[in-house]
């Protein structure tokens, strides 16, 4: 993996129903949680894959591996048991990109779920912005791994930087070497506010999950049962694959 701060018929289904995150916790201010890697091989199996980048994080060169983590997590008081059936899968991306994510295997790791990422103090100030983006293409993020790329940087650009500008700033996405010229024109054309839906899902967070943040949404109860179904369905399709805003 990196150094974080985090088609198909039926990838294009999987990506549109897990754009509303399968969270069937109650709602709360804070509430703890667990997150693993459940699913083996790494913490991108499963997903749309990842892609190896360079980004610059104040003033220093990083390289990264950036895409859709595909993770589980567990809403218990102490550490769940491995076979709890609780656990449940979901993609998400991670907000920081100066901090590792650092889980490897079935260890569970804690972290707090605050309902409504405007709540928190790190993110108050971008939480529309972030909101917004993930609620527009957040779905298109999961239909291949340069997209999946394309928008990690974007979030990383929205939740780290005060100006989206990937050339400049706290966060710089470093162009040049293996880096793929598509991966930075997708995340310009994800960060085009002029495109942005206005409503859609609440976008929550889980904080300090060894010491990153991951975003998740939390969807109408009736989505839950389908969200399976869309993992399968990615699932299916990786098989056959291996067969500005101011």
């Amino acid at each position: 993996m990196g150094y974080f701060r985090t088609v198909t018929a039926s990838l294009m289904a999987a990506g549109a129903l897990s754009a509303a995150l399968a969270l069937a916790a109650p709602a709360a201010e804070a509430s703890v949680v667990w997150v693993r890697d459940g699913n083996g091989g790494n913490v991108f199996s499963g997903g749309p894959g990842s892609v190896n980048l360079t980004i610059n994080v104040n003033n220093s060169n990083v390289s990264v591996a950036a895409g859709a983590f595909v993770l589980q997590y567990n809403f218990k008081p102490t550490a769940p048991a491995g076979n709890d059936p609780n656990w449940t899968t979901f993609l998400t991306y991670c907000l920081e990109p100066d901090e590792w994510l650092g889980i490897t295997g079935t260890t569970p790791r804690q972290g707090s779920f605050v309902e409504g990422i405007g709540n928190t103090a790190e993110y108050a100030a971008d939480a529309v912005a972030l909101t917004r983006l993930v609620n527009t293409h957040f779905a298109d993020s999961l239909t291949s791994a340069n997209k999946s790329a394309a928008f990690q940087i974007a979030l990383w650009e929205l939740a780290f930087d005060s100006t989206v500008n990937l050339a400049n700033g706290a966060f710089k996405f470093t162009q040049g070497g293996a880096t793929p010229t598509a991966v930075r024109n997708q995340a310009l054309t994800y960060l085009n506010e002029a495109n942005w839906v206005t409503g859609g899902d609440n976008l929550d967070v889980i904080l300090r999950i060894n010491n990153q943040d991951l975003i998740i949404q939390v969807p109408e109860p009736a989505t839950l049962a389908l969200f399976g179904l869309g993992l399968a369905g990615l699932g299916m399709a990786a098989r056959r694959r291996r067969a500005t805003r101011a």
